[in-house]
C-alpha cells in the first residue's frame, strides 16, 4: 500500500484550474502560515505553530515532543521517504524526523521538480510493500524565470511550470503502487496592481490569496464537505483513512469526522525576541478576524464562541523550551543569505 504526499510551494487557490487529477476530491484549504517550513510542520503534525514550535525560517525547529506523520507511518511498518527542495525544508527544521530517507541534498537555492522526481526512491522495494513518500516542489516560488516583472509574464511562467508539474503528478498518481495521494500547498501568493504590475510575495500578510490553497485527496473515502479544510486536518484525515492511531490532543479534526466548518488559525512571521507574530487571524467561511500591531479588521465574524476557544488555546506567550535549529553561525549566515535572495528575509 502506497501513499504519496506532494506539496507544491506557493500554489495559489486560483491555480487549481491547472491541476487536473481525475477522481480526486478537491477542497479549499486554509494554510496556518504563509511560510514554507511553518506550514509544512502543521501538515506533518496536525498542530498549529504555537504548539509545534517551528515559528520561522531560522532560529526554530520542530519540538521534539510532538509526533510527526512520518513517525506514525514508520511505527505502523511503512517505509518512509522524503525528497524536498528549497532551503526552508533543510534538516535543521526538524521535519526529517521519522523518515528513513530525507533527501535535502541540493546545492543551489532549489532543484526543479524533475530532479525531485528523479531523486525519489523506487517504491515499493523488496523490504517494504507499504510506503509513505513526501515530495516538495519549489518551482513556483519566486524569483520567477522571467525577463520582465509584468504580471502577465509571471502568470505565464507559473502556468507553464504547472503544466509540467501536473503531467508529472498525474503519471505518479496512476502507478499501481500508489493507492492514495494528496496534492496541496504550503501557502498561497499575493499579487497587487499599482502603477504597474508587481509581485508582493508572501510571509507578511494573511490575505485570502496568501493562506487559501487547494487540497486534492486521491483515493480517500467519506471526506467530501462543501467547506474548507485546514492544514492541521490533513494528518488526522490520513490517519483515519489508513486506520492509524491519531495523536491525542492535536488541533486538527479528520475530514471524515467533521459535521461543520471549523475556525482556522493563521499567523505571519514571528520575529526574534517577540512573544507574538506580526499578524494573526481566524477565519471560517466568509467570517474573518485579523489583528496584530496597529492592525485590527473584522469581516462578518459573528460567532465568537468557538473562535474564543481556539484563541484561548493558542493565544498564550511563545512556548518556552524550543530546541533551536542547531546551526553553526556560518551555516546560519549562508542559509539566511539564500532566504534573502528568495525574498523571505
Amino acid at each position: 500500500m502506497g501513499f504519496v504526499l506532494i506539496t507544491i510551494d506557493s500554489l495559489r487557490l486560483g491555480d487549481m484550474a491547472h491541476i487536473d487529477l481525475p477522481d480526486a476530491q478537491v477542497f479549499p484549504c486554509v494554510s496556518c502560515a504563509p511560510i514554507t517550513s511553518v506550514a509544512c510542520a502543521s501538515i506533518m503534525t496536525g498542530l498549529y505553530p504555537p504548539r509545534h514550535g517551528l515559528r520561522n525560517l531560522t532560529g526554530y525547529s520542530l519540538r521534539k515532543d510532538v509526533t510527526t506523520l512520518a513517525e506514525i507511518f514508520k511505527a505502523a511498518g511503512y517505509s518512509t521517504h522524503a525528497v524536498v527542495s528549497g532551503p526552508p525544508l533543510k534538516k535543521f527544521s526538524g521535519l526529517g524526523r521519522g523518515f528513513d530517507t530525507y533527501d535535502d541534498n541540493f546545492e543551489s537555492f532549489m532543484r526543479p521538480y524533475q530532479q525531485v522526481l528523479h531523486a525519489a526512491p523506487s517504491l515499493p522495494n523488496d523490504d517494504h510493500d507499504d510506503f509513505f513518500l513526501w515530495l516538495h516542489f519549489f518551482d513556483l516560488h519566486p524569483p520567477f524565470p522571467v525577463h520582465d516583472c509584468s504580471l502577465k509574464a509571471v502568470f505565464d511562467a507559473r502556468r507553464s511550470m504547472l503544466e509540467g508539474i501536473n503531467d508529472a503528478i498525474y503519471k505518479l498518481a496512476q502507478r499501481n503502487s500508489v493507492d492514495r495521494f494528496i496534492v496541496t500547498s504550503d501557502h498561497g501568493e499575493g499579487f497587487c496592481l499599482r502603477d504597474k504590475p508587481m509581485w508582493l510575495g508572501h510571509g507578511e500578510r494573511l490575505d485570502d490569496v496568501d493562506v487559501n490553497v487547494p487540497l486534492f485527496l486521491g483515493g480517500f473515502k467519506d471526506c467530501w464537505h462543501p467547506w474548507a479544510l485546514r492544514q492541521v486536518d490533513i494528518l488526522p484525515t490520513v490517519c483515519r483513512e489508513f486506520d492509524l492511531q491519531v495523536p491525542i490532543g492535536i488541533d486538527g479534526v479528520a475530514a471524515q469526522d467533521q459535521t461543520e466548518e471549523l475556525w482556522a488559525y493563521s499567523e505571519s512571521y514571528l520575529r526574534p525576541h517577540r512573544a507574538f507574530p506580526n499578524l494573526r487571524s481566524v477565519r471560517r467561511g466568509l467570517e474573518l478576524l485579523v489583528w496584530g500591531d496597529n492592525v485590527f479588521s473584522c469581516r462578518g465574524a459573528e460567532n465568537y464562541d468557538a473562535m474564543r476557544d481556539l484563541l484561548a488555546k493558542l493565544g498564550g506567550p511563545r512556548p518556552e523550551g524550543g530546541e533551536g535549529d542547531g546551526l553553526a553561525p556560518e551555516e546560519r549566515a549562508k542559509i539566511e543569505d539564500q532566504l534573502k535572495v528568495l525574498g523571505y528575509l
